[in-house]
């Protein structure tokens, strides 16, 4: 978990923030608790008031309350098609009915968000089927009130070969980064990653189903990466220059190293705290950086504690859900909604499965699903391995 900081001079990020929720409304970011029902969606702004009127009964003038920022009270889950395990195949394969089945799932735990990953190299390959699925997921969010954070770009896994993203043996399967790292070293290669950012934000930047823009998952602090990064948001803000931009950082203190355009949400990842105090620390500092930076933040990736029986590598969103919930942040994303071993292969091989739904609408623990509902209610639940997943098992299982 990084630690964050001050940071650079954040006065465009600020101006940026403020005009999305209002002038004077700045003092009110030491309440972004994120703890509002995800399901209304933006909330009409507040009854109007009047002021006694005078003894000449002229009229005066009346102040509505801004409309809440779209950035707050955010409430999602990572997303991969369930027997997708890189993003190229969940485009490559990309069903409209299921995803449609899956969007309802979300809707059915009060989610009102879903970060899931964009193929640079299947838009390369298939611009024309990319733009056609793409389309449908942002019609089918929107019209189910949950809007996408698309991650453009990955730092994680295999590099991107064509035997690596067409491989479909489950066992070997895995991560794949985006784009490779000789087009990351290489500022010759970026006129395609150019293209692919501005067709993008150009195309969705103002859909009713984006949330935000994410440019790259997890970039670290390898120079040539964010180097990347930087003229990728540079490209993105040149597309649409007020389509929210954010990075899937880590750590707090990471965001701060993009400030050419600034970012207009801040990210971290923290899966798998040992305790929900390791948690509840790592929120307070979240907030603190929002105030100090004017900047709302998400936590993008979480799961569980490492400390909660039965086994560290099973499902137990509840045994963080309320910490998160009560965390004082802008929103948060568990990871992640289809149940599925686990997307890094190393954490695969261990035996990890993370995620809350079968494809058949069962969930593998109602306590879980009641958790990242906040509410109660009744949901059919079964804790077993996916039947197509069974060969991945831990062989001790």
């Amino acid at each position: 978990m990084g630690r964050g900081g001050s940071g650079p001079d954040t006065s465009r990020s600020r101006r940026r923030f403020l005009r999305r929720v209002g002038a004077g409304t700045a003092s009110t970011l030491v309440a972004l608790s994120g703890c509002g029902r995800p399901d209304a969606g933006p909330r009409p702004p507040a009854t109007e008031t009047e002021t006694p009127a005078p003894d000449t009964a002229t009229p005066t003038a009346t102040t509505a309350e801004p409309e809440p920022s779209p950035l707050l009270d955010v409430r999602g889950a990572v997303y991969f098609p369930s027997r997708t395990f890189n993003q190229y195949q969940a485009w490559e394969q990309y069903d409209p009915e299921e995803t449609v089945r899956d969007l309802s799932y979300a809707r059915s735990v009060n989610l009102n968000a879903l970060r899931t990953l964009v193929s640079y190299e299947y838009w390369r390959d298939s611009p024309e089927e990319s733009r056609r699925k793409l389309d449908h997921l942002f019609a089918a969010a929107a019209e189910r009130g949950i809007r996408v954070l698309p991650v453009l770009f990955e730092s994680i896994g295999e590099e991107p070969t064509s035997e690596n993203l067409h491989d479909r043996d489950v066992l070997r399967n895995g991560a794949i980064r985006s784009p490779s790292h000789e087009v990351i070293r290489n500022e010759s290669e970026w006129t395609g990653p150019h293209q692919f950012v501005r067709w993008f934000v150009g195309r969705y930047g103002d859909h009713d189903g984006l949330l935000a823009v994410e440019v790259m998952n997890e970039p670290g602090e390898w120079d040539d990466r964010v180097r990347f990064c930087r003229a990728m948001l540079q490209a993105a803000r040149g597309a649409d220059p007020d389509a929210p931009l954010t990075m899937g950082s880590v750590g707090l203190s990471n965001n701060l190293q993009y400030d050419d355009p600034p970012l207009d949400v801040f990210q971290f990842h923290y899966n798998l705290p040992p305790t929900t105090a390791h948690m509840e620390a790592a929120l307070a500092e979240a907030s603190r950086l929002s105030r100090e930076t004017e900047t709302p933040v998400w936590l993008t990736e979480w799961q569980r504690t490492r400390q909660e029986p039965p086994d560290v590598l099973v499902p137990n969103y509840s045994s963080l859900a309320a910490t998160v919930r009560d965390g004082d942040v802008a929103g948060d994303f568990f990871w992640q909604l289809m149940l599925k071993p686990a997307y890094g292969y190393v954490q695969r091989a261990k035996g990890r499965l993370n995620g809350l739904f079968y494809e058949d609408g069962w969930v593998y623990s109602a306590d879980d699903a009641r958790a990242v509902a906040g509410e109660d209610g009744e949901w059919n639940s079964r804790q077993t391995w996916p039947e197509w997943a069974r060969e991945l098992r831990r062989s001790d299982e």
